[in-house]
């Protein structure tokens, strides 16, 4: 009787350990599922960039859009002008796109539509900027500096 108790309460202990364990490594998995939400990823696992339109007048408006390898920053600034309904004025040359008009805001003798990306002038057409995930696409309407011209 004795023997038969000692081997009851060692297997139940066996099967204790057994439980506690099976539960900490679901409980590892579950955790990491939760550290993987998606309100958590960044931008560069969602593939996603951002756009601010800055009409000079104080006016701003954010986007931001999916992108794949390729595309541009023009293309996130047409996603925006489909999406909200903000019409883009601009001409193909043979050097790329370039922006006289966003919305009402068109470009004159002294203002013109200038972009940047992650807060560095750009040196290239916006068609034909390639975009990275993450990165930050700004459109400012502003007074462009002639000298030298």
């Amino acid at each position: 009787m004795i023997k038969s108790k000692k081997i009851l309460i060692s297997l139940s202990f066996i099967v204790f350990s057994f439980a506690v364990g099976i539960l900490t490594v679901k409980n590892l998995s579950f955790q990491k599922y939760l550290n993987s939400d998606p309100e958590v990823l960044s931008a560069e696992q969602i593939n996603e960039a951002y756009l601010d339109v800055d009409f000079g007048n104080g006016r701003v408006e954010t986007f931001s859009s999916e992108i794949n390898s390729g595309d541009s920053a023009f293309f996130i600034l047409e996603k925006f002008s489909e999406e909200r309904g903000v019409d883009i004025n601009y001409e193909q040359y043979d050097f790329g796109v370039f922006i006289k008009g966003i919305g009402e805001t068109e470009g004159d003798n002294s203002k013109a539509w200038l972009y940047s990306v992650n807060g560095e002038n750009a040196n290239v057409s916006a068609d034909n900027y390639k975009l990275n995930a993450g990165d930050m696409v700004r459109f400012e309407y502003k007074e462009f500096d002639t000298t030298g011209l």
